[in-house]
């Protein structure tokens, strides 16, 4: 789970985030295994959380831009559905 308080930036972005999609406490990480192997079978919606300059610039295989909370409803409306974001370009 990502840390949260005054003196966190996560803890900042929390506070900064009015998107009523997502619960923070719901937030964990995974290793580049687990994601490769999701992405390997196809069980997860990927989403690249970055402008669409970054996205079309690069993105990994499969990744949506994240554009919407509604966007992600659509394309998982299942509650227990695997969602990965990110917002890094891994260099």
């Amino acid at each position: 789970m990502w840390p949260t308080g005054p003196s966190r930036p996560a803890g900042i972005l929390y506070r900064r985030c009015k998107n009523p999609f997502w619960r923070w406490e719901m937030v964990r990480t995974i290793d580049r295994e687990t994601l490769k192997s999701r992405m390997e079978s196809g069980d997860l919606l990927l989403l690249e959380v970055l402008g669409e300059a970054s996205y079309r610039q690069g993105h990994l295989p499969g990744a949506v831009r994240y554009e919407s909370a509604e966007q992600v409803r659509k394309l998982a409306p299942q509650k227990d559905a695997f969602i990965v974001a990110y917002c890094s370009n891994f260099n």
